[in-house]
Formats: structure tokens, sequence, C-alpha cells
């Protein structure tokens, strides 16, 4: 019998790896904005958004635009957020920048963050990227889910911008 002990425990553990993996492997986070174009001058909402959630307890992320084609009004944390300690920067080096943490899990799908535009000129199409995405899970954000750094390519209402990546752990 105690021969099996270690071997039950490294089953356990790798089953919980491989659990692990796979939820982080459907979770995505969408850049969701207007069906339609916006005539110049115009204001209009993008969304982020979580889907698949596995749960985490901290997030950052900055979402980049054409500083050209539109200028940022504002970041409102969406209702994932609600409950967190958060900061944003609307205008942080041509993206919104969003962080957020909390003591407890958040489980889930929903909103990350709303945020507003205003387009300089007419636009018949919507390019926002997402990078320095960071979502991670754990007392002390010790088990990292994603870390996904220069994510490009442009997105419109239904495209995942980023296909995460497989979970690691923080030393």
């Amino acid at each position: 019998m105690e021969k099996r002990f270690p071997a039950l425990i490294l089953a356990v553990l790798l089953a919980f790896c491989l659990s692990a993996a796979g939820l982080a492997a459907d979770t995505r986070i969408h850049v969701r904005s207007p069906e339609q174009g916006v005539k110049a001058g115009e204001e209009f909402q993008v969304s982020v958004e979580l889907a698949g959630n596995p749960g985490f307890s901290s997030v950052q992320f900055k979402l980049a635009y054409d500083t050209d084609s539109v200028e940022c009004l504002n970041v409102t944390p969406g209702n994932l957020l609600d409950g967190t300690i958060s900061a944003s920067n609307p205008n942080h080096h041509g993206g919104a920048f969003v962080a957020a943490t909390v003591a407890s899990v958040i489980y889930g799908d929903g909103v990350l963050a709303d945020v507003k535009f205003l387009a300089r000129r007419d636009l018949d199409a919507f390019h926002f990227t997402l990078d320095d995405v960071i979502l991670a899970v754990g007392v002390n954000n010790n088990r990292i889910l994603f870390d996904i750094t220069g994510t490009d390519g442009a997105n419109d209402a239904e495209t995942p911008v980023f296909v995460p990546a497989t979970p690691t752990v923080s030393p």
C-alpha cells in the first residue's frame, strides 16, 4: 500500500494539471465592437469579454487602437470586475490599459471592460488588438493562466483576439 501512495499522488497531480490546461484552452477574450460602421464625430463602445472563464483573481490587458482613427474617451470596468480593486488608463501609449485584482476568485463569463471611443474619421471596420494580457488565479497569483504579449491582428464582433497559451506556474 505504501508503494502505491506516491503513484496515487502523482496521478492526482497529473489529472489536475491536465484539467487546468483543458480549461484554459477553452477560454477566450473577445473584443466586441459595433456591428455597423460609424461616422466621424460619433461615439461608440467596445467591450472586452471573457468566455470560458476557469476562474481568476487578477487580470491586466491593453486594448490597442489606431490613434489616427479613434480617440479613447474612457474605460469602465465591466461586470466581471465588480468588487475588485481596479485601475484603468484610456490613453496608455496607444491603448487603453486595464488592471484589476481581488482576494477571492472570479467565476463566470462576462465583460472585463467597456471602452468608449470617438471616431476621428468614418469607419467601416474596427481594428483593435490586445497586448500585455495576464490572467492569473491563486493565492498571490501563483498560477498564471495566460501571459500573452505582443498579440496582433484585426478583429470584428465575433473574432477572438488571442488563443491562450498553456498555463504556467510562477516561481
